[in-house]
């Protein structure tokens, strides 16, 4: 079985390849140092000599179990946020204090994922907390984990003005908890103009770029194409001119109507109405017709029609 340690360095690395994202470099240098052997204590020194704070060392603690692992992370986070990572760049490195919360919360989801244990901590964490902006992180977090319950708080964090980074990591979970109802949100999102101005690597010598990055719109682009809804990228486009293929996001969307929960089904419906456009309405007209006289769906078919009704008098 995989250790977290190993799972955590192949999720970072698809992500990394897909977004570039420097912050995850950072991560993974840290995962190697521990991965071949080198102790703890002297990781720590090493963050501590770059000025670094040793929040790698939290995120990969192999000898520390599921749920002294997350108690670890989240007093990080809490230290982070009252006193915040100042901003350092380089042509390698670029570590800022969105990108520590950010990915300490992610971590807190991969550890809560080792143990039940480790998902009861984060789970009475989450209950407990008052502070809102940790509260937004463990949300992030228990997304990471992949629980779907709180989809539409991370779609809440992610239309949040002001933290790219953070935004970033909401719209990162989504995919994480395989929210596809948040496919429309994800779709708004393509159009966001908030940047972050950092250095992007342009060789495998880590020679960059300074660059104005499109996170919170690049990762919903990300997101959008994982889950298989076809994205028209024009040469020299920006976030809003990215053209969405509304059969293809409909069509990711087919499967939630089949949900055994019926109240999911008719978050379905209206997020298949959300996306618009002919394929939206043919699904409806077509699950309407598949469950036509089953009076044990008689609620989910007659949502189906007002949605319906809705959207072809152009009140949708």
């Amino acid at each position: 079985m995989a250790s977290h340690i190993d799972r955590f360095r192949a999720r970072a690395a698809v992500w990394n390849a897909t977004i570039a994202s420097v912050a995850f470099s950072t991560v993974l240098s840290a995962v190697d140092s521990l991965a071949q052997g080198m102790e703890p204590s002297k990781v720590s020194a090493e963050a501590k000599a770059r000025g670094w704070k040793p929040y790698e060392v939290y995120l990969h603690a192999p000898y520390k179990s599921s749920s002294e692992r997350i108690e670890l992370l989240y007093k990080a986070i809490k230290e982070e946020i009252r006193d915040p990572t100042k901003l350092r760049e380089d042509d390698v490195h670029w570590v800022e204090h969105q990108s520590i919360l950010g990915e300490l919360a992610f971590g807190v989801g991969e550890s809560a994922q080792e143990a039940k244990e480790g998902e009861f901590k984060l789970r009475n964490l989450l209950a407990t907390e008052i502070n809102q902006e940790v509260k937004d992180l463990l949300r992030i977090a228990l997304g990471h984990f992949g629980d779907k319950s709180v989809w539409r708080d991370l779609v809440g964090i992610m239309k949040q003005k002001g933290r790219p980074l953070i935004r970033e990591s909401a719209a990162r979970a989504l995919y994480d908890c395989n929210a596809r109802l948040a496919i429309p949100e994800l779709i708004e999102a393509l159009k966001d103009s908030e940047v972050v101005i950092q250095y992007v690597p342009t060789s495998a010598m880590g020679a960059g770029v300074k660059s104005a990055v499109f996170r919170v719109s690049g990762m919903a682009l990300t997101v959008l194409k994982y889950w298989g809804v076809k994205v028209e990228t024009p040469d020299k486009a920006l976030p809003c001119e990215f053209k969405v293929d509304k059969e293809s996001a409909a069509k990711a969307l087919k499967a939630e109507l089949q949900n055994s929960d019926n109240e999911h089904v008719k978050q379905a419906i209206e997020a298949i109405a959300r996306v618009g456009g002919p394929a939206a309405k043919a699904e409806l007209k077509r699950f309407i017709q598949e469950r036509e006289g089953d009076p044990g769906k008689a609620d989910l078919t007659a949502k189906a029609r007002e949605v319906l009704s809705r959207m072809e008098t152009g009140t949708e």
